[in-house]
């Protein structure tokens, strides 16, 4: 068959993390969990997406590089540095092909599972974001998550951790503790 690699550029969703993923038509709460609101990480950005699927859109991949000033970068706020954030995803189902969302509404007449891993780095020179100052680092900062989710006759049970490890520039940020860097998730 024809093998496509698909491109995106603009401003879009990341790909990160299932949840996150999700649209809010799909989703049966009223808001995101605490974690998904921006505070960890950025949902959407300015950028490149590269992307493939294979085996019926069973196996997706995504690749990209964004601003990694999240929403901020439609205000074109960048940090100095003018680094940029990339991220990367995979994500695997079975028996059939599993779409970003957290209900199944449709009643699957057989169980289906899907795992997906997700990792993003970024060197800014800015600490922000919300009550935790953890959505750019002034620093590095590596963030690590895993998704799996099952659905079956309308029920859908959806699992994600995801982890951050910042390294600040300036120490004080580590709050006196014998270490060059500190975890959040």
């Amino acid at each position: 068959g024809l093998k496509i690699l698909y491109v995106k550029f603009g401003y879009d969703k990341l790909p990160f993390s299932h949840s996150s993923l999700v649209s809010a038509f799909y989703s049966p709460y009223m808001q995101r969990p605490e974690m998904l609101q921006n505070e960890l990480f950025s949902r959407r950005d300015i950028g490149l997406t590269l992307y493939r699927n294979f085996w019926k859109q069973r196996i997706n991949l995504y690749a990209g590089a964004y601003t990694g000033s999240g929403e901020s970068s439609l205000a074109l706020e960048n940090d100095k540095s003018g680094n940029l954030e990339y991220i990367g995803r995979a994500d695997i189902s079975w028996p059939a092909k599993c779409k970003y969302h957290e209900i199944d509404e449709t009643g699957v007449p057989f169980p289906v599972v899907s795992l997906g891993l997700n990792g993003r780095y970024a060197q800014k020179s800015v600490n922000s974001g919300g009550d935790f100052s953890l959505l750019t680092i002034n620093g590095k900062k590596y963030t690590y998550g895993i998704d799996f989710m099952a659905e079956y006759h309308g029920f859908t049970a959806l699992a994600e951790a995801d982890q951050v490890k910042a390294i600040p520039n300036d120490t004080k940020d580590l709050l006196g503790q014998p270490t060059n860097y500190y975890r959040a998730g």
